[in-house]
């Protein structure tokens, strides 16, 4: 019996080992020390892979993709208890914003199309007619684009370390890898954002690179081959017979063969060098020949021609540009860079000048140089070399023809930053308005609620103006912006863009102003005093003319929010310190009468945004993933509830500097909550706190929620350069 019984375990055993897989044929390796390791690394760690066996759409069925200039559903009813969990998104305005990019775009193999990357998805254009053809969208942001060799299928690197493979011809998700970047509380990042992708020629590898290193992946299952986990790789390049690869450290230029994965050598910087540039790193056509740029220690930036084989400096080109991405043309006659350029004797004088270099490879000559309207991004020639495509941090590709160097055609993402939205009286109108780069306000757009066509812009504030911050009245008939730094409030008319009046407050100057800029405006219902909040915990309330209604320091920290209620008899304000404090608007009558506040005391955490019920009686505050809504007639609490906290693919936080967010709003019948948290909108039951239905598409940040007039529609903007329409399904 016991014999038998052996014979059993020994058979179990068997079957057991023969179904478990096998991957020794797709060995992980790991670059032990980037600095001192010459061989190949011994396996480390099995790759985690999730894949989809079969193509899949990223749209549920149930979701409309209605697009700028096209009609909007109109829901039958109102948003409300009943029918919360039927709420879908109705339309998507924006095609998300992608300045941090390195690799935005990408040309086909057959040269007819271009994908860009977008922090909501792909859009792919005809690259003769540069008409959008085909829009994927994601559920991270995308970061960097790759077309395979033979052009099916594209490769997509996202902000939290994964890598996505989809299908050309019709959008479908082929296969998903990567490892998560942030734990479950969505702060701590583990894995790099994807800056770049790259196929081998053959098609058979994907490299990946990000700031803690570059992976080499299996395209056809995707195992990871090979990972170099080293944070001072600062660029990665393929040669074009898929044999070498080339990568940068802050000290020297790696050359590693593909066939085996083993360092074949080492290139030092000459002694000038002070450090390479991350961008700029390019084999030649012929693989022969690596370039690579750098800064010198005497403002003198250096470009190098490395023979490939020995690592013999071949050449040097030396300019006072800086330079920042560089290519070269497909036949090798033509090296392009970028270059940014500041001169000037003082602060004031100070010019930035951007543009592209073409140099012919021959004569180590300077032959063209382009303007660009930002600093160039991303450098690419069409692979018949007959278009040059180059993207501005203005959110612009270009292209130019190398015959003669002249533009051809541009495609225009016009992306906004930070939008934030409100909603007329009427319901048929839709204002928003964002930041620039630079910090300075951007457009102002009034969009058509119904069918999103925008119907009016216009640019309020010079960009030489100086960090701002916006708001719109109520009534959407004035737009205030303010320079954070000056203490001034400007006045415009929508309708025409005019300035209106200014409010200067003069006694705030110099240092006082730098280090406590405004953080938080908000208008009152009236349309005639506008409430100021300031980093050092201050709020006044100013007139249009710049009297001073109302001054007091109730905060220890930042003001990060303010509310009037919609009867215009009580200001809220909140702040970083998780205060909030509830008093009577100021009266223009007797603007300094001193009434003592309710203070409404129990956040710990920064409080990020608060609002006024319909009715007056109540207010509800954001803070983390904590709600709490209390009595605005004696402060009491009534509830406080948690979101779930969530994992967002993707999630990046493009604010540098304050704002104030409007992330929670009541229904017009005061019966639902709605509230942003990263991006996540949060559909509550006002009178219990009950999580009814959680919305999800945005990938940034919500910076603004607003109901309808007539609650059939839920508005969101967010930091992903996107404004989306929620309703019951029609």
């Amino acid at each position: 019996r016991a014999g038998l019984l052996f014979c059993v375990i020994i058979i179990y055993l068997t079957f057991v080992n023969s179904c478990s897989p096998q991957q020794q044929a797709h060995p992980t390796q790991s670059l032990i020390s980037t600095e001192t390791s010459e061989q190949s690394p011994t396996p480390t760690r099995t790759p985690v892979i999730i894949s989809s066996p079969t193509p899949t759409s990223t749209i549920t069925p149930t979701t409309l993709r209605i697009y700028s200039g096209t009609q909007v559903p109109r829901p039958q009813s109102a948003i409300s208890v009943e029918n919360a969990d039927s709420v879908i998104r109705l339309a998507l305005w924006g095609k998300g914003v992608n300045q941090y990019s390195r690799s935005l775009f990408s040309w086909s193999p057959q040269g007819d199309l271009i994908a860009v990357a977008s922090s909501i998805g792909i859009f792919i254009y005809d690259s003769k007619s540069l008409n959008e053809i085909r829009f994927i969208e994601t559920i991270g942001n995308a970061l960097s684009v790759a077309f395979s060799p033979d052009g099916t299928a594209l490769a997509v690197g996202f902000w939290d370390g994964s890598i996505q493979l989809w299908r050309t011809s019709d959008g479908a998700l082929l296969q998903t890898w990567g490892d998560e970047v942030y734990d479950p509380d969505g702060s701590n990042l583990t894995t790099g954002p994807v800056e770049k992708v790259a196929f081998s020629p053959d098609g058979a590898i994907l490299v990946s690179s990000s700031v803690d290193g570059f992976r080499l992946w299996d395209v056809s299952d995707g195992y990871l081959l090979y990972e170099a986990e080293a944070s001072s790789v600062i660029s990665v390049a393929i040669s074009p017979n898929g044999e070498t690869l080339a990568y940068l450290l802050e000290d020297s230029i790696k050359i590693m063969s593909l066939l085996d994965n083993s360092i074949a050598r080492t290139i030092e910087p000459p002694p000038a060098l002070n450090a390479f540039d991350e961008e700029a790193l390019a084999f030649s056509p012929d693989g022969a020949t690596l370039v690579t740029a750098g800064y010198g220690f005497d403002d003198i930036y250096f470009i190098y021609f490395w023979n490939v084989i020995d690592g013999e400096l071949l050449q040097t080109l030396e300019t006072k540009y800086t330079s920042i991405p560089l290519s070269f043309s497909p036949d090798g006659s033509v090296l392009i860079f970028g270059i940014t350029y500041g001169s000037g004797m003082n602060v004031n004088e100070y010019e930035i000048e951007y543009g592209i270099e073409v140099w012919q490879i021959d004569d180590r000559i300077r032959s063209t140089r382009i303007d660009t309207s930002g600093i160039p991004r991303n450098l690419a020639f069409s692979p018949d070399g007959a278009i040059l495509a180059f993207s501005s941090s203005d959110g612009i590709i270009e292209l130019w023809n190398t015959v003669d160097w002249l533009p051809v055609g541009k495609i225009d993402l016009q992306p906004f930053y930070e939008p934030k939205i409100l909603i007329t009286s009427d319901g048929k109108s839709l204002y928003s308005w964002d930041r620039n780069l630079n910090e300075t306000i951007g457009t102002i757009r009034q969009w058509n609620l119904f069918d999103g066509t925008i119907q009016n812009t216009f640019h309020p504030v010079p960009e030489d103006q100086g960090s701002g911050m916006a708001i719109l009245s109520p009534d959407a008939s004035i737009f205030a912006t303010c320079n954070m730094t000056e203490g001034r409030l400007n006045f415009w008319r929508t309708s025409d863009g005019v300035l209106l009046s200014a409010a200067d407050r003069d006694y705030f100057e110099g240092i006082f102003l730098m280090l406590n800029p405004i953080t938080s405006l908000a208008f009152n219902p009236e349309n005639n005093l506008v409430a100021v909040g300031w980093k050092g915990g201050q709020i006044e309330v100013w007139g249009k003319r710049g009297r001073t209604y109302f001054h007091f320091t109730p905060h220890s920290g930042m003001v990060t929010s303010l509310s009037f209620s919609p009867d215009n008899k009580l200001l809220a304000s909140a702040s970083a310190d998780g205060a909030i404090f509830i008093r009577p608007a100021p009266d223009p009558e007797n603007p300094y009468e001193e009434i003592s506040p309710i203070v409404l005391a129990g956040h710990e955490n920064y409080v990020e945004s608060i609002t006024f019920s319909p009715d007056n009686t109540l207010l509800a505050s954001g803070a983390g993933n904590e709600i709490r809504l209390w009595s605005t007639t004696d402060g009491s609490l009534i509830y406080s509830v948690n979101v779930p906290e969530m994992n967002i693919t993707g999630l990046y936080a493009i604010t540098s500097a304050p704002t104030s967010l409007n992330s929670i709003a009541f229904s017009p019948d005061g019966t639902i909550l709605a509230y942003g948290r990263l991006g996540i909108i949060y559909l509550l039951r006002t009178s219990d706190g009950m999580l009814m239905q959680t919305l999800k598409g945005h990938t940034d940040s919500i910076n603004s929620l607003i109901f309808s007039p007539d609650g059939l529609i839920l508005v969101s903007s967010s930091a992903d350069g996107s404004i989306r329409l929620w309703g019951v399904a029609p």
